[in-house]
């Protein structure tokens, strides 16, 4: 149980900086970008464990960008959600996602251990490598779906704050590392 802890111990550290960042990021150039980030990435994490993963070094890498794209993705969807939305459904919509996500998850998971249990070494009663190859590769499809679907999402959503012009961004982060840099604020 410690060494399965240990393979997502990356994962979740990296999604603690993953949420803020794709809520920085979203803030400048929309949540749309960090969702499509964020799908890409799990992809190339499910893809990595389908076809590498004979050490240790690759599932802790696998874990790792699994983190980013989980956090860069959960973070956004939830953004893009408020925005699309009026505000007085803001309550609702949040709910549905919580629902759907529990849902796919739940459905997911049951899949995986489906395709696992399906392939086992009949001398032994243990899964084959086979088994899990299969679930990796059909999750790093699924993904590949997610990916498109948020390709579909329109880049400007009803509800979606005001994002400051380039310009005005570059402005506002060179005023605040001045103030930074001198230790002081403006």
């Amino acid at each position: 149980m410690t060494e399965a802890g240990l393979f997502m111990a990356p994962s979740a550290a990296i999604m603690l900086f993953a949420g803020p960042l794709a809520g920085w990021l979203g803030s400048r150039v929309g949540s749309r970008t960090p969702l499509m980030m964020g799908t890409a990435l799990i992809v190339v994490s499910f893809a990595i464990l389908a076809a590498f993963h004979e050490t240790r070094a690759w599932i802790y890498a696998s874990s790792a960008i699994l983190g980013l794209g989980i956090g860069f993705s959960f973070a956004s969807m939830a953004n893009l959600v408020v925005e699309a939305v009026h505000p007085s459904k803001t309550g609702v919509a949040t709910g549905i996602n919580t629902i759907m996500r529990t849902i796919g998850g739940s459905l997911g998971g049951q899949i995986a251990a489906t395709i696992v249990a399906a392939h086992v070494v009949a001398s032994t009663g243990f899964p084959s490598a086979q088994g899990f190859e299969l679930a990796f590769a059909l999750s790093a499809g699924v993904m590949v779906l997610a990916f498109l679907a948020a390709f579909a999402i329109p880049k400007t959503l009803p509800y979606a704050p005001e994002r400051p012009a380039r310009s005005e961004a570059i402005a506002a982060t060179s005023r605040l590392a001045g103030s930074t840099a001198s230790g002081g604020s403006q």
